[in-house]
């Protein structure tokens, strides 16, 4: 099997993914572009895949959906090309002889793309040979979207145990950071945007009446208004340990290892890679009651009903030593469940499958 990845992104779950299918067997490259033109590249990429299925390569697996957009024109008007290039894509592979592979990590963009993205994804659904969705919900959510399509198969998220540095202690990361070592410390952590509840968060942190807890709120702020609401509060309350620009792999061990929880309160949400990645550090969640986080075991997480995140703060500010190390090693233990050899392994079954 021969297999063309797009479009290639920063998160290292393609490599973790594509690593043991290549010690499988399989072959795996990413049909990147040459330019750094978006427009030029994406118009481009027909001819890249005949050349490459020229060359052997018979799976096109698209993952994201985001570069799917020729960027001019004004507003969205300009963004209602994925379709377009879905049916084009199509086109090319059956005519090329080509199986088309979509992996759905999120049903729909947090954030609007496309002229609509409700009926652009369920047209990609509905056309790709084969889906991929990493759980029980997010195959829901695709349904309900309208994808019909019988050749689906959910296929876990694998960990990130060992994809970045992980060697610092609890202690040393607290001191790393200069936080107390007896401090109560919740972390938000992730490109920071508005669906992912960052202003419910401090409000609740807000309501939290512990001098000794910390939150901590890490990463890329890309809303100007939403970087002066954070801002805003934290120099109401200096409690907030806010580091707002992209984090050093090598230094995700620190805020991992330094919290006692990472809070995901998120409005809405597909598969979180955060989530998996929180376990990966050995450090259990808060999260919402969704679908979405019913996979993560009771004994790695509290989970809380709309309204009730500033009660499960302080339920994580005042957990026992013991319960807390009991998470700890529940997080751990599900993350080291979701090995990428059996997802690899069910990749390539799914991929060779014919019904």
């Amino acid at each position: 099997m021969r297999i063309l990845a797009f479009p290639r992104d920063e998160n290292p779950y393609q490599e973790l993914l594509y690593r043991p299918m290549r010690k499988a067997g399989a072959r795996v490259v990413y049909l990147e572009g040459m330019s750094s033109s978006h427009t030029l590249n994406l118009l481009m990429m027909p001819f890249r895949l005949i050349a490459k299925r020229l060359q052997g390569f018979d799976v096109l697996h698209v993952h994201w959906t985001y570069l799917f957009y020729l960027p001019f024109g004004s507003g969205r008007t300009a963004r209602g090309f994925l379709e377009f290039w879905a049916a084009v894509i199509w086109l090319l592979t059956k005519l090329l002889g080509m199986k088309l592979v979509w992996t759905a990590h999120n049903v729909r963009p947090h954030e609007p793309v496309f002229l609509n993205d409700r009926r652009a994804h369920r047209f990609l659904g509905n056309l790709a040979d084969h889906v991929i969705v990493h759980s029980p919900a997010a195959e829901a959510q695709l349904r309900e979207i309208g994808v019909r399509n019988t050749r689906l198969k959910v296929i876990p998220h694998g960990n990130y145990i060992g994809a970045y540095p992980d060697g610092a202690t609890r202690m040393a990361s607290r001191k790393h950071l200069n936080i107390a070592a007896d401090a109560h410390v919740f972390l938000f952590f992730g490109l920071i945007r508005a669906y992912k509840g960052i202003e419910q968060l401090l409000a609740a942190f807000a309501s939290l009446k512990d001098p000794n807890a910390v939150l901590i709120i890490a990463g890329e702020v890309q809303q100007e208004d939403l970087r002066a609401i954070i801002e805003s509060a934290s120099k109401k309350d200096n409690r907030l340990l806010l580091r707002l620009e992209r984090v050093a792999d090598d230094q995700l061990q620190y805020l991992f290892c330094a919290a006692d929880f990472t809070v995901l309160p998120y409005e809405k949400s597909t598969t979180s890679g955060v989530a998996l990645l929180a376990a990966s550090f050995a450090c259990p969640l808060i999260v919402p009651d969704q679908a979405a986080f019913a996979d993560i075991p009771d004994a790695a997480r509290i989970s809380f009903a709309p309204g009730g995140l500033a009660d499960a703060l302080r339920y994580g500010a005042f957990v026992s030593t013991v319960d807390q190390e009991a998470k700890s090693a529940a997080a751990r233990q599900y993350a080291e469940s979701l090995s990428w050899d059996n997802v690899a392994a069910d990749t390539i079954a799914f991929l060779e499958s014919t019904s």
